[in-house]
């Protein structure tokens, strides 16, 4: 019996030992972030203007703030989360959501720029939420990051490295015009079009007939000399 009861112990003790030996080769799953370590970062440098404006006009730089844009994935159709760092004046990317609602409203500074961080290999979506009272919101812009190239609507972007944080930083300018209102038509008088159809098909009526009574006398004269 106690024979029985020791080697019970050693086999116990021996399996504690080789589970301790596995939990310390096997890391401990990390928690889901934006990033994982060695893979290349992308960041976005956006600058607004205004296609009408010089410095005069933008003296109060307030009105650059007023550019708030939104960034998705085009893969996943989800929002971008992110915090803003003073320390690099930008919005770093932390994760994501499903909801446009809960997306962070990425905002210009008084120097209209806007600069984001921390985006992973993928293909994103930057939409204007909102711009300065009559100005046009920007067209909806495609920006997809691989491993060696940045491209915009298809077109390769101009990039940079970061000498702080390596990321690879595309540039993108983007130039606000004013809103326009479409010219008021006359309204269209249906019943002069009408009448005016009704004479041009009468006038041609009255055209056909002529010559075809002019064909016919024509040809009774040809008769007559030929007789």
């Amino acid at each position: 019996m106690k024979k029985s009861r020791k080697k019970l112990q050693h086999i116990l003790a021996m399996a504690f030992v080789i589970i301790c030996l596995f939990s310390m080769a096997v890391p401990a799953a990390a928690t889901e972030t934006n990033t994982a370590p060695g893979d290349t970062t992308y960041g976005i440098a956006i600058t607004c203007s205004y296609f009408d404006m010089d410095e005069a006009d933008t003296a109060d730089r307030s009105i650059y703030t007023e550019n708030v844009f939104r960034l998705s994935s085009k893969t996943s159709s989800l929002y971008a989360i992110a915090e803003y760092r003073e320390e690099t004046q930008s919005y770093h990317v932390t994760g994501y959501t499903d909801s446009k609602d809960n997306a962070t409203h990425l905002r210009c500074g008084t120097d209209g720029k806007l600069r984001i961080s921390g985006l992973i290999p993928d293909t994103y979506i930057l939409d204007q939420i909102q711009t300065s009272a009559g100005y046009s919101l920007a067209f909806d812009t495609e920006l997809d990051f691989s491993s060696t190239t940045a491209t915009v609507n298809g077109s390769e972007m101009d990039t940079s490295i970061d000498p702080d944080t390596a990321e690879v930083i595309a540039a993108l300018p983007i130039q606000l015009v004013k809103e326009f209102d479409l010219p008021m038509m006359e309204p269209i008088n249906i019943p002069l079009i009408i009448t005016c159809v009704i004479v041009e098909l009468c006038c041609i009526i009255e055209l056909i007939i002529i010559l075809i009574h002019w064909r016919k006398e024509k040809k009774s004269e040809e008769n007559q000399i030929g007789g």
